[in-house]
């Protein structure tokens, strides 16, 4: 079938197809055709490979070509920074910038350059500091740990050139993959080991070098898939996404129990791709298992490692995190995981820093069921730049597809399409239930708007209107019929209302009960023509059963609520899993995305272990949401019930015990969701499952929003309504008045000539500081030093500027 999607959105799929994916005879379907250049170039390794010299022409660089791709890739706004995007990011700009200023002036070279670069420090560096708060890369102040110095070595001083020495005799060819810390290596020691691996750099990737080499390719393929998940555009490459998780299925499983890599700085990357690659598998249908990731719980050294070196792992231990979401029964690695995790990653929330910790602090404040797939899309778009790993020193893998132009514009475009699709929807659903009285009832919750945004926010994909529709109407129905036997129909007019739905007959039936009997007979005649339209079959009389087991179940309920009957809890659930009526909202709209589920289904929804677990969970959540508003009610109530049975509990006590219980069930239907052959289930099917579970989490997470007149609209709003907001702040331009500004405060401080690159590089000042900061970080002028400095916590970072080369060194107190 075509899809409903427009002709930009299809002609920007294939061009992402065309620039990231290319076909292959060698695999089937469609495979990564160059990993190397889906990596960005790092302007800080680059330019560190630009400051060396010649051995034969010691006046002229080795790389030049290195030298000319800083001179070619300064953003306007002065500075350097890797990926496309021209917008302020983050520290990385800082060091980034300081380093290509550096290789410049080392070659006397880009005068126009260096003066835009020191303009962009100048008039940027406090808010960039400011917005860290304490977070920085190696480079720029934290205390250096001594397992991580391989991958600093450029920011070590002279003294340390026999730890280089030791590395070079140690790991031979490579430095920790840092070719930053490999260039300064072979400066200063001359190994020729490190110039084979700086050519092999330069072969393979070209002039604009990466910050790391060799790559890790799946951890590559990984961040692709993640980064298109993350931003709503799974439908358009799900080919794509299965060749490339085959491919890093087999090496998971393959290097399986693989523990901690003999080089600690290489330990972050390790966990963070071995738990991302985890979830992503597992979410994918793939048998994996935690262990892969989660040994380093059953080693203390470690531990203690990741909780004194904690900001190195902030990354790792976001995505441990987010794997943990995914726990099956009696995996208890991953609560163990999830604990230690959350720990470390509660100590970061306290810091005011963008992008990873504005994550962190989403992802920590609401459960991961909780939150609405188009809603996270739209905070993805929004937010443009993609989370990279973190592990201290700067941004390990910045991937060019993070802020691709065409795939942020084709993100875009596929968000405001659906939009535009809802809006379209949700009109016809607000006609169709004034056109059957539902919207006129007087009694009854007005939650049309409610039950659209719920499953368009987890069901969005442009093509399943028809899902959507069937979903929603259902769902209109089952709150106005609910509500209906819950308080405003007489109990005669309930049978009477329950015996015309068994007979399919409307006979008898007048006011609320013929408007109810009158939409329910729509719904379900459109349901069935679709299919018979679609599959030649008849459903209707298996649907009108479904419905009448429903509302034999209200029946049943409105009895108890008359009569003063206390049911025990089993008797409770026996009706309350049916009474949700979940099982009535989903499943036929699940016939018609998947026929081959099959009629059987309707006869006894409870046979099929995932519906069954579905309406156990709903029920639970209902009823730890509601019990305040059902024991106003009279009606009875899981909690409640509870409580009678256990005197001795009180509701926290009772809600604990009921929570622990879904804790328990969730984990059972994810794992019969997730894994493959645990049912017969079509997989359509599951994930319609999975992402009912999703909207009733969304409803019932701490407080009951789904009879809070106001607490959803804002998020309503965000879902069909908002555009986008694409707004972000540029970086101070290094010709605007700012910098100019901050460049002329500089020279009189200084006391230095009108170049830019004097001011600060070959200043003599005897001021005690040149720009104040914050809270004693600032930079200053040392006097006779020629220093550029960030001094903070107990350790100073300097970076020199003596002629004709620069280097970086790291003074401890």
């Amino acid at each position: 079938m075509d899809l409903p999607i427009s002709k930009l959105v299809k002609k920007l799929v294939l061009k992402v197809k065309e620039e990231i994916f290319s076909s292959s005879s060698s695999y089937h379907g469609y495979v990564v055709d160059d990993l190397y250049s889906l990596v960005s170039p790092s302007p800080y390794d680059t330019a560190w490979l630009a400051m060396i010299p010649n051995p034969q022409v010691p006046d002229q660089p080795l790389f030049r070509g290195c030298l000319d791709w800083v001179l070619r890739n300064q953003k306007p706004g002065g500075f350097w920074a890797s990926g496309t995007t021209n917008m302020m990011s983050s520290i990385e700009s800082l060091t980034a910038t300081l380093a290509c200023i550096v290789a410049l002036t080392t070659w006397n070279v880009g005068h126009t350059a260096i003066q835009k670069g020191l303009a962009f420090i100048h008039a940027n560096a406090e808010e960039l500091l400011k917005a860290q708060n304490g977070f920085f890369p190696e480079l720029l102040g934290l205390l250096c740990p001594h397992n991580y110095y391989e991958i600093v070595l450029e920011a070590l001083p002279k003294t340390c050139n026999e730890l280089l020495l030791q590395q070079s005799e140690k790991y031979g060819l490579f430095i920790m993959q840092s070719p930053s810390a490999t260039a300064y290596a072979f400066m200063k020691t001359g190994n020729k080991k490190f110039l084979v691996n700086l050519n092999s750099i330069i072969q393979r990737c070209g002039y604009g070098v990466p910050a790391n080499y060799p790559m890790d390719k799946d951890l590559v393929k990984i961040c692709l898939i993640d980064r298109i998940e993350s931003l709503g555009l799974v439908e358009y490459f799900m080919e794509e996404i299965t060749t490339l998780l085959d491919q890093v299925f087999r090496s998971y499983v393959n290097n399986e129990g693989t523990e901690m890599t003999a080089k600690h700085c290489l330990l972050p990357l390790q966990l963070y791709r071995d738990s991302l690659a985890f979830r992503l598998l597992r979410l994918h249908g793939y048998t994996v298992s935690p262990w892969k990731f989660c040994w380093f719980l059953q080693d203390e050294d470690m531990v203690v490692h990741i909780q004194e070196h904690h900001e190195m792992f902030l990354s790792a231990m976001y995505n441990i995190y987010r794997a943990s979401d995914l726990t099956f029964p009696g995996e208890s690695q991953l609560k163990d995981a999830r604990v230690f995790s959350t720990r470390i990653l509660e100590r970061e929330t306290i810091k005011n820093s963008k992008n990873l910790q504005d994550q962190i602090k989403h992802e920590l404040s609401r459960p991961w069921l909780a939150r609405l797939d188009h809603l996270e899309h739209r905070k993805c778009i929004e937010r443009k730049e993609a989370i990279d790993p973190w592990t201290g020193k700067a941004f390990s893998y910045r991937l060019s597809f993070w802020d691709d132009a065409m795939l942020q514009q084709l993100a875009i475009e596929n968000f405001s399409l659906r939009q535009s699709i809802f809006r379209d929807e949700l009109k016809e659903l607000e006609r169709w239930s004034r056109d059957m009285g539902l919207s006129d009832m007087g009694f009854a919750r007005q939650k049309t708007a409610y039950c659209y945004f719920a499953v368009a926010s987890t069901v969005s994909s442009p093509f399943l209107s028809d899902v959507r529709l069937a979903l929603v109407k259902s769902g209109i129905l089952v709150t106005v019929a609910d509500d209906f036997f819950d308080a405003e129909g007489s109990f005669s007019e309930l049978e009477t209302l329950t015996n015309a739905i068994n007979r399919w007959q409307q006979k008898g039936l007048n006011g609320h009960s013929k408007t109810i009997f009158k939409a329910l007979k729509d719904l379900l005649d459109d349901i069935s023509m679709q299919f018979f339209n679609k599959y030649g079959y008849d459903i209707r009389i298996y649907l009108q059963d479904l419905w009448h087991q429903t509302f034999v179940k209200w029946l049943k309920e409105a009895e108890w609520s008359r009569t003063g009957h206390t049911p025990s809890t089993a008797e409770y659930l026996q009706v309350a899993t049916s009474s949700i009526a979940v099982q009535t909202i989903l499943l036929p709209a699940a016939l018609l995305l998947c026929p081959q589920l099959g009629i059987d289904i309707l006869k006894c929804p409870q046979n099929e272990p995932i519906t069954n677990l579905l309406m156990v969970l709903t029920r639970l959540l209902n009823d730890i949401g509601s019990y305040k508003r059902e024991k106003e009610e009279g009606k009875p109530n899981l909690v409640l019930l509870h409580m009678k049975e256990n005197p001795n509990l009180g509701v926290e006590e009772s809600i604990e015990v009921i929570q622990k219980i879904l804790d328990e069930k969730k984990k059972e239907f994810l794992e019969h969701v997730l894994v493959s052959g645990m049912s017969d289930m079509p997989e359509e099917c599951k994930l319609l499952h999975f992402h009912c579970l999703k909207a009733f989490q969304m409803f019932y997470n701490s407080t009951n929003a789904f009879d809070s007149p106001t607490e959803l609209l804002a998020d309503i709003n965000k879902a069909i309504y908002d555009p986008l907001k694409m707004d972000h702040k540029s970086l101070t331009s290094s010709y605007s008045q700012v910098g100019t500004k901050s460049l002329q405060v500089q020279q009189r401080v200084t006391g230095t000539s009108s170049r830019p690159c004097k001011s600060i590089m070959e200043s003599r000042a005897s001021t005690t500081d040149a720009i104040k900061f914050l809270q004693g970080k600032k930079f200053f002028a040392k006097p006779h030093s020629r220093i550029l400095s960030l001094k903070m916590r107990k350790s100073t970072i300097c970076t020199t500027f003596p002629k004709p080369k620069a280097c970086t060194y790291l003074w401890h107190k």
